[in-house]
């Protein structure tokens, strides 16, 4: 005598077991980007870590800023004002980044911006940048979020 297991589902059921999986993670995604939208909000709220400031060109002269987030790890650079570049270092191994382009026309110099941090608890400590421009190191700066220094 076979145990009864019950009925088994039919082409339909699979279909409602599937959709509902689907629908459950749309559903995590559109909550996952809300809470992204508002921490990045908040987290902006606060004052840049780092900002560094210097001109790029010898005739066509350019203003770069440069500035750091460091609870979010979000660099953001101005060129003459207007936003020219950014990038968020997401958590990893690695323990240099770097962001890099091109400024002016017909006078154009390669622009060159790294950061370098500890492997453990980087965002707790300050980071450290340097600004290259055409390989020469025109400025550099130190992340403070007023904790540890050591």
């Amino acid at each position: 005598m076979a145990l009864d297991d019950g009925p088994r589902p039919g082409p339909m059921d699979w279909v409602v077991i599937i959709g509902g999986s689907v629908g459950l993670l749309v559903i995590i995604g559109l909550l996952a980007a809300l809470m992204t939208s508002f921490v990045n909000r908040e987290f902006n709220k606060f004052p840049p870590a780092m900002t560094m400031r210097f001109t790029v060109g010898a005739y066509e002269k350019h203003v770069v800023d440069v500035s750091f987030k460091q609870l979010t790890e979000y660099l953001l650079v101005h060129v003459d004002g207007a936003e020219r570049g950014n990038k968020w270092f997401a958590a990893g191994f690695r323990l240099t980044h770097s962001i890099e382009f091109t400024v002016g026309f017909p006078e154009e110099h390669t622009v060159r911006v790294t950061k370098k941090r500890r492997l453990v608890s980087g965002w707790l400590y300050p980071q450290q940048f340097w600004a290259y421009v055409d390989g020469e190191l025109v400025a550099e700066a130190i992340s403070d979020l007023g904790g540890p220094t050591t």
